[in-house]
């Protein structure tokens, strides 16, 4: 990918060109109210003279919203141009073939939003005096006929933006102006941000890298989180050998905050940037436990800069999620331990927590298919790809060891992958990825891998990791269990479904019970997850807190 960035000289030079090249060209400018954000988007219309406008829609399970796009209007040579509004986020121009159309519209946060909840990373754009965070996917409106694979001249500019303690920068760099060459979905995949940031940068063998942090309620300094965030990049890289890219972009936005002991964060992968959403009020705290989890996602996003973005097996949407977030959870802790921030004893405990998460999970044998429709409606089949993926990478990798006599491990036989599809330019299908793993071990083996994966077999764990001289044995645990249906007592503001002899029973949770708040989580590792929720009771609101666990059963776990 090629990156430059822009000097003075050549912003003033572009003025004077025609902005059909660069191909695409968006400018970011807070209104004078500062409620909005003005958006100016200038590219060729489509040669048939109608160009379609679009977000991605659906992304990352939030369905972008048509009253967020205010103020829509579009020009061609300073004439103003027909434009209707097709389904969802969707605009369609008219003008003549092929010409240049400067496309304008006002992002505005609606007063009305809902939340989406607790446990829910909420990727919606964000409008606000102080932060303005959009992806792409959600908040821009992209020509259709620009929506393939073809890469493009892309310039982005921001306005305004310069009181004292802001900053605004993307995927493609910090600066002001930026250009980058990259196709349709990679830029649309993109970060944009900018407001009151706290922002930190380091140089990683000669590549720049950037962290911005919103919000200031947090529990750690914006150094500390830098530190810890630069170290798990350089990591990854040396892992992989690959120092190749030029710009990166970390970003931590504030979600509610720790409540009660209980907290949560959760991030995706960007272009050329992972974005981490969090409570306000973690810390770095080695004492708190949040630092564990912490690292544990900066390290798994991260990863997915070569396993989802510069590697990926091809597929309908979601049907290899076992392999993009499941070996990425496996090769997390891989990854981690690198880095000196677990030792062998914080390995194997993950370990042994996304086996029991595995075995715990009541739509553990659902078929992948099943996976790839309710991933976004079910809980237990969003988590079970991550389990089931990270078990799979487990069997693989010891297997590879012992075939090779030691000699090798999935490590190698994914970097192998990863330097294969790059230097072809081409991704493996699924059928393509199977007879790699089969030359890594045997036809039979792989056989057995896939039956767990498409067919929801139980993945045939080793009884020794020979990496780590364990044995495969069982232990005693409470898992966690909300004790009700959460999902479905969210959406009808009552309390659904809850489970003879749980917590939430014995504490005095009941069906039908008016709904106004519910906090559960995982709280501290050690400490026994807790429901915090607030109820009608005989015409009185209450606050029932409970521990959300399920009876105790025995699980399958690693000891050394």
């Amino acid at each position: 990918m090629m990156h430059q960035i822009l000097t003075g000289a050549a912003v003033s030079l572009l003025a004077g060109v025609c902005f059909a090249d660069p191909a695409f060209s968006v400018t970011f400018e807070r209104t004078q109210d500062r409620s909005g954000v003005r958006v100016t988007a200038q590219f060729a219309g489509d040669a048939d003279g109608t160009t379609t406008v679009s977000t991605v829609g659906d992304w990352g399970g939030v369905r972008a919203d048509p009253s967020e796009f205010t103020d829509i209007g579009a020009t061609a040579g300073g004439s103003s141009l027909a434009i209707s509004h097709g389904e969802g986020c969707s605009w369609t121009i008219s003008h003549a073939p092929g010409a240049d159309v400067t496309l304008t519209y006002v992002l505005r946060e609606p007063a009305d939003r809902q939340s989406l909840g607790r446990g829910h990373n909420d990727y919606r754009t964000r409008v606000r005096p102080e932060l303005f965070q959009m992806t792409g996917n959600h908040g821009l409106l992209y020509p259709e006929h620009f929506q393939d694979r073809s890469t493009r001249e892309h310039r982005v500019e921001w306005v305004g933006f310069d009181a004292v303690g802001e900053h605004a920068l993307s995927s493609f760099g910090p600066d002001r102006v930026e250009t980058v060459e990259i196709d349709g979905d990679g830029f649309r995949q993109g970060l944009f941000i900018a407001g009151r940031l706290a922002y930190e940068e380091t140089t990683i063998k000669g590549n720049r890298v950037g962290l911005v942090i919103s919000g200031d309620e947090w529990g750690f300094t914006p150094a500390q989180f830098a530190e810890l965030t630069f170290r798990i990049i350089k990591t990854e890289r040396d892992f992989f050998g690959d120092h190749s890219d030029p710009w990166y972009l970390v970003s931590v936005t504030p979600e509610g905050r720790v409540e009660n002991g209980s907290f949560s964060l959760g991030g995706t992968a960007l272009t050329n940037c992972f974005a981490l959403y969090c409570n306000a009020g973690i810390s770095l705290d080695e004492k708190n436990g949040h630092v564990e989890q912490i690292r544990h996602v900066l390290a798994h996003e991260y990863f997915h800069t070569w396993n989802g973005v510069k590697f990926r097996v091809e597929g309908p949407e979601g049907s290899n999620y076992w392999f993009s977030e499941g070996f990425t959870e496996w090769f997390t802790r891989r990854m981690l331990r690198l880095a000196e921030l677990w030792d062998d004893g914080a390995v194997l405990r993950n370990l042994n927590e996304s086996i029991a998460g595995y075995d715990s999970n009541a739509r553990k044998n659902a078929a992948n298919d099943q996976v790839t429709s309710g991933f976004w409606k079910d809980p237990d089949l969003s988590q079970l790809p991550y389990r089931r993926g990270d078990l799979v990478a487990l069997c693989l990798d010891e297997e590879i060891r012992r075939v090779s006599g030691g000699n090798r491990s999935l490590d190698d036989a994914f970097r192998d992958l990863v330097t294969r599809a790059r230097g072809e330019n081409r991704m493996p299908d699924r059928a393509a990825l199977m007879r790699v793993f089969e030359k890594e071990t045997s036809p039979e083996f792989v056989a057995r891998l896939r039956a767990c994966i498409d067919e929801g077999a139980d993945p045939p764990l080793p009884q020794k990791l020979s990496e780590f001289g364990a044995t495969l044995g069982t232990s005693a645990m409470q898992s966690f269990d909300p004790g009700f249906d959460v999902t479905a007592s969210g959406e009808q503001k009552r309390i659904v479904g809850i489970k003879a002899g749980s917590g939430a029973e014995r504490a005095g949770l009941r069906d039908g019970m008016p709904l106004r708040r519910a906090n559960i989580g995982g709280g501290d590792p050690g400490t026994p997850p807790r429901g915090t929720v607030e109820v009608e009771i005989d015409g009185e609101w209450k606050t029932i807190e409970y521990e959300a666990v399920g009876a105790r059963r025995d699980v399958r776990a690693y000891r050394r």
